[in-house]
């Protein structure tokens, strides 16, 4: 995505998650995915006029606990697993415990843990709404800025790009 595209109206919140999305292991979108569906759907409460209440006025707990266990738990843990993997099957060394291997690793750790994290903001459902100053939108907001982020500072800053 580039800032003519973007100036042109090309530039869609799709082409945003596509490159986002290289940041993100595969696995970790599809387990969030998956494991959203056993939560209960969000049913807006009715005050006693009939009317509906606020969003940020339900219970958000099942699924923020769900975001903080993927974003702080299960996204280190598969990149981990994936340089490890990488590592292995290119020197069938151990991975990297410092130096640069172990830098790169965990600068693509953080970039995959924020853009996991706006990835979820920008879902429809997401945790975010318990806040009340969060707006329908302001997810996809968050996936735009961190895509157009990644797009010119993840080459320069050698973060690996996940395979698709």
């Amino acid at each position: 995505m580039s800032i003519s595209a973007i100036s042109q109206g090309q530039a869609t919140s799709d082409d945003a998650l596509k490159k986002i999305t290289k940041y993100i292991p595969s696995e970790a979108i599809a387990l969030y995915v998956a494991s959203a569906q056993f939560l209960d759907p969000l049913k807006p409460k009715l005050d006693d006029s009939g009317k509906e209440l606020p969003l940020h006025l339900l219970n958000f707990t099942a699924r923020w606990r769900l975001a903080g266990v993927f974003v702080i738990v299960i996204v280190p843990l598969l990149v981990w697993l994936i340089f490890s993997y990488r590592r292995w099957k290119a020197t069938k060394a151990d991975p990297p415990k410092s130096g640069p291997g172990a830098v790169v690793q965990l600068k693509t750790t953080l970039v995959a843990m924020i853009g996991l994290a706006a990835w979820i903001a920008a879902l429809g459902d997401t945790p975010a709404f318990d806040w009340q100053w969060f707006k329908q939108g302001m997810g996809g907001v968050a996936v735009l800025v961190v895509s157009f982020v990644l797009a010119y500072s993840a080459e320069p800053l050698g973060i690996d790009e996940f395979e698709s």
